[in-house]
């Protein structure tokens, strides 16, 4: 058996999609409802996410944005577009995903609800 080097090429390493995309641009904005609200007292938090990202991705990004808070489970919706008319013109509503992540650690102040 002969051993020889492997290629430096075969252990470069392809820089994961987390690094390329900053975790803000994954989550959008935390959803502000009534049940939103209500869930912060479990540490549930709801956000509006990208629609194209899977729930690994979108782990990695909630622990880069708020450092320190294990995420436990998340849970995606996808809400689909509905038929909108403004007097003669028809259109759609944008189509949604939002996830609601439960996580372990300290409460993260989002500038609204009791916890």
């Amino acid at each position: 058996m002969s051993s020889t080097p492997k290629s430096e090429t075969a252990r470069v390493q392809v820089p994961s999609l987390i690094q390329k995309a900053k975790a803000f641009d994954l989550l959008k904005t935390p959803v502000i409802t009534e049940k939103a609200t209500a869930e912060l007292a479990n540490n549930c938090y709801t956000f509006i996410v990208d629609g194209d990202v899977n729930k690994t991705l979108l782990k990695h990004a909630f622990m880069q944005a708020f450092p320190g808070r294990k995420v436990l489970a998340i849970r995606t919706v996808k809400r689909p577009s509905q038929a909108k008319r403004l007097g003669r013109f028809k259109g759609k509503s944008q189509e949604q995903t939002k996830a609601i992540f439960k996580i372990a650690g300290e409460p993260i102040d989002l500038g609204f609800g009791e916890v």
